[in-house]
């Protein structure tokens, strides 16, 4: 915690599957996008001073990576897969279901 933040994304983002249509029910589903992303962020003030690495891990940096499907029916859906990384282990996954748009 503290009151100075730096943050991070990086994403790159590809289609995946251009359209596709199922005969019953009769839907049809279009630009379905699939991305690979990062995130990295720490946070500090002036009582907790940085501290960015020790003993080859992140100490307050926080770290992610994974994939994701962006899927556009009637409103944007989202999946992620992101597993936490301290550039020795990497976490166990965690899934995320979201709706609406990225940014």
């Amino acid at each position: 915690t503290g009151n100075t933040f730096v943050l991070t994304n990086l994403e790159f983002r590809f289609p995946l599957i251009p359209y596709i249509q199922l005969g019953f029910p009769p839907i049809r589903m279009g630009n379905i996008q699939g991305l690979l992303f990062t995130d990295i962020g720490t946070a500090w003030d002036r009582e907790s001073p940085f501290r960015g690495i020790k003993n080859g891990r992140l100490e307050d940096v926080v770290a992610g990576y994974g994939f994701g499907v962006r899927l556009a029916f009637i409103f944007w859906i989202r999946y992620d897969l992101a597993w936490r990384y301290d550039l020795v282990n990497s976490g166990q996954p965690m899934q995320y279901w979201s709706l609406g748009y990225d940014f």
